[in-house]
């Protein structure tokens, strides 16, 4: 399931797991100075475990990130979501 906010912030529902991808602008300033930029600003949750969406673990899965990133990326240029 891909959930729009009204204003281009796309996320991405699969399972028992809730993917929001970061700011495109964070991203880019994370991969300028090194850092992981996969994960920079995105928030991952176990929604099984994490109702209230408290617990972000996108630093601890990244695998799972770029996966859904991948996912929302393939999602969108097939056109079955619009922003």
């Amino acid at each position: 399931v891909v959930q729009s906010n009204g204003i281009g912030r796309q996320a991405i529902r699969v399972g028992v797991w809730k993917y929001i991808p970061g700011n495109p602008g964070a991203r880019a300033r994370a991969a300028g100075s090194g850092k992981n930029s996969a994960n920079a600003d995105s928030q991952l949750y176990n929604l099984s475990d994490d109702l209230a969406e408290v617990n972000n673990l996108a630093g601890k899965e990244p695998a799972k990130v770029k996966e859904f990133q991948a996912l929302l990326d393939k999602i969108k240029a097939e056109g079955h979501s619009a922003p």
